[in-house]
């Protein structure tokens, strides 16, 4: 199987998550999120474990403090309604708001 073939079948497997938790019933949503959540997590873990930060925090991969993934998931994560964010003290404020950090 080549890499287009693996990348199709990564997005479908992405909608179907996504279609079962969006438009599921409450019990499909729930047992669709229970099961794919950890996993979800561990990919995009792996994503941003191939763009290390060094003590300056610049992509070990981009060459630069503006990663590319690591700003395309800031921009996707952003809660609904908000704009995107472009900085890494926006984002700081952002985890604070939502009680992920208290150090804001």
């Amino acid at each position: 199987m080549n890499g287009i073939a693996v990348d199709e079948l990564i997005c479908e497997h992405l909608a179907v998550v996504l279609i079962g938790v969006t438009d599921g019933s409450d019990d499909l949503a729930l047992a669709v999120a229970r099961s794919e959540t950890n996993r979800l997590v561990e990919a995009l873990a792996l994503c941003l474990n191939g763009h290390p930060l060094d003590g300056a925090g610049r992509c070990g991969t981009c060459g630069t403090a503006d990663c590319v993934l690591r700003q395309d998931i800031r921009s996707v994560l952003r809660p609904v309604g908000d704009g995107p964010r472009t900085s890494a003290e926006e984002d700081v404020l952002w985890l604070a708001a939502y009680g992920l950090r208290d150090d804001a």
